[in-house]
């Protein structure tokens, strides 16, 4: 049987539902047919949690979530790579209603909050990324809740800040994490790395996937992104889950089944019945 075809058989042979802890359903792409896409959602994704990156979608997001709760959680924070399009009292405005809404249980973790040296080449941008990282740690350590982090490029440096913020032992969820070499430090501190459909192509996140134990893997698809030439959709979350069985010679239920206790317990998930 070829590779290809042996995939996809894996793939329907997967009876339970997963989660996804790391999409982007507020995004614009979603504009015209989010309700229909989250209903497709519900027949196969266990739960979403919505991560809004910017404060201009913070509307879109909570109207989401309130429509669908407990099923839809969100995070909310702003991505690292808009650190050039706002000023700080924007972002500092923004903190005071994450501030209430954590108050008020809207939310389920404070992210994706980090670093993007990737697209952020320019070093005063990039110490102003790290300044507004820090204000959001600040604000899950206050809040008291999980930590969502944006480090492409930079992992290293997202990892030196959140040791010297006092993070280790906190809960701290790594997106799409791409350095294996900083594993050890990674278990050392009690964190987690969410893995998306990018692993069938990143070499790199396969050795992440390899080493790392299962309890400290969670898994996403960063939907609307990284769709493989389409728009990404939260029910790819299988195409990682089936990869991380294969990398970990182990079946797509177990992998479903201690995934989805990282992602309950770490994000303190009540799941509508």
């Amino acid at each position: 049987m070829e590779r290809s075809l042996k995939y996809i058989l894996q793939i329907h042979q997967i009876n339970s539902k997963m989660i996804d802890v790391h999409c982007h359903l507020e995004q614009q792409d979603y504009d015209k047919d989010r309700d229909k896409v989250i209903a497709a959602c519900k027949k196969k994704v266990k739960a979403l949690i919505s991560c809004c990156a910017d404060h201009k979608d913070w509307s879109a997001t909570k109207e989401m979530h309130n429509k669908h709760k407990g099923y839809v959680f969100i995070t909310a924070a702003v991505h690292p790579e808009y650190i050039e399009e706002l000023d700080m009292k924007e972002v500092r405005d923004f903190i005071e209603v994450l501030r209430k809404e954590a108050t008020e249980g809207n939310l389920v973790g404070i992210g994706e909050a980090g670093l993007d040296f990737h697209w952020v080449k320019d070093s005063v941008w990039r110490d102003k990324q790290k300044d507004m990282f820090i204000e959001f740690i600040k604000l899950a350590k206050e809040t008291n809740l999980p930590l969502v982090v944006h480090s492409r490029d930079a992992y290293m440096e997202c990892v030196m800040i959140l040791e010297d913020q006092g993070m280790a032992g906190k809960k701290v969820m790594l997106h799409q994490f791409g350095d294996n070499k900083l594993i050890p430090r990674i278990l050392n501190n009690g964190w987690f790395v969410s893995i998306g459909p990018g692993i069938q192509r990143s070499k790199t996140t396969r050795k992440i996937a390899r080493d790392l134990p299962l309890a400290n893997i969670m898994l996403e698809t960063d939907s609307p992104f990284f769709g493989d030439g389409e728009r990404g959709v939260p029910t790819n979350v299988y195409k990682a889950a089936a990869k991380i069985a294969e990398i970990k010679g182990i079946t797509e239920e177990e992998v479903e089944r201690q995934t989805d206790i990282n992602a309950i317990n770490f994000f303190g998930l009540k799941l509508k019945k």
